[in-house]
């Protein structure tokens, strides 16, 4: 990634504020014509297409969108984690600790997995084991839909009144804080997705079958491969959406599988919303391997080894406060 930190021959610098679509001369096109964004300095100025093809052919010349990734890798959002990889996030690592939890338990593969699932939907640690802990405290190996229903409404009940404010668990006005039991990224509270997940039990259940058989046959997952096993039901589907990326997401993290990084999971998290492509796009990620160029910079800035496009994109929409909802 010593593209994206070793300086320009040119000493190209960008502005923010520069106006859209301005008719001005091209170095490298050389001739006057509009872009929609420019870069370096008069007379030394570049159109963003003559930019982006220098970048992708691997001159030494800096993104203009770095700067700002590089800047915030250690930001944290408002539930205290910090945003750069996917490791950080609280619901990563209430799946992680979920996984642990179930481990010994008498439930089945399928059920474990499914509880994970439903325990997703809280986001956070706390109302995801005190769910997680009454599953177990049954000690069936399929509990039914009516227990999945009593346990995870009594806990919704249980945690209603709490807000996490700066990570951690506070009891405050519904104005301060974040609800302990929805997803940030999410308009609506969990425990609406907890119920469409038990009202298509068969279903999820048939869905997690077959990614078993996936996950059995391939040491690193795909998010696109990911998608085709899912298959169509009321709840998740095949579609690029971000509700059947972030399941996939969690499905592949409670069973310690790697997401290989590829152009085909690129093409499905740049078209999972509007918000994704548009961002990529303004911040002049518009390829697979300007997005690689990008991770292999946050691999040397995080220390983190195992950085990969799914931590790359996850930053890309906690840095922008990008909202989804289906």
């Amino acid at each position: 990634m010593h593209n994206l930190n070793t300086r320009c021959s040119f000493w190209l610098e960008y502005s923010t504020g520069v106006m859209a679509m301005l008719a001005k001369y091209c170095l490298a096109c050389r001739c006057k014509h509009k872009s929609q964004h420019w870069y370096g300095v008069r007379p030394s100025q570049f159109c963003v297409t003559a930019y982006a093809r220098m970048y992708r052919q691997g001159l030494r010349v800096v993104h203009p969108s770095w700067p700002r990734y590089a800047r915030n890798s250690q930001l944290s959002d408002a539930t205290g984690a910090r945003i750069c990889a996917a490791e950080y996030r609280c619901d990563v690592s209430a799946i992680r600790d979920a996984a642990v939890l179930l481990s010994n338990s008498i439930l089945t593969s399928r059920m474990r997995t499914l509880v994970i699932l439903l325990s997703s939907t809280y986001y956070f640690s706390w109302p995801s084991q005190a769910f997680i802990t009454g599953i177990i405290q049954v000690g069936l190996a399929e509990p039914n839909r009516e227990i999945l229903v009593s346990i995870g409404g009594s806990v919704y009940k249980r945690f209603r009144a709490y807000r996490v404010l700066h990570g951690q668990l506070a009891v405050c006005s519904s104005k301060r804080g974040i609800s302990c039991t929805k997803n940030p990224s999410e308009r609506r509270c969990g425990s609406m997705r907890f119920n469409e997940i038990v009202g298509d039990l068969p279903d999820v259940l048939a869905m997690i079958s077959r990614l078993e058989v996936y996950f059995a046959a391939n040491a690193q997952v795909s998010v696109s491969a990911m998608l085709q096993v899912i298959g169509r039901s009321r709840i998740y589907s095949c579609r690029a959406s971000y509700k059947n990326v972030r399941c996939c997401r969690i499905l592949a993290i409670a069973t310690s599988k790697r997401f290989v990084d590829c152009i085909e999971d690129f093409n499905v998290f740049k078209g999972m919303s509007p918000h994704m492509r548009s961002t990529l796009k303004a911040w002049g990620i518009s390829d697979f391997a300007t997005a690689m160029k990008f991770v292999e910079g946050m691999k040397d800035i995080s220390g983190l080894t195992k950085y990969s496009l799914n931590d790359f994109i996850i930053y890309t929409c906690l840095m922008s406060a990008t909202v989804f909802d289906r």
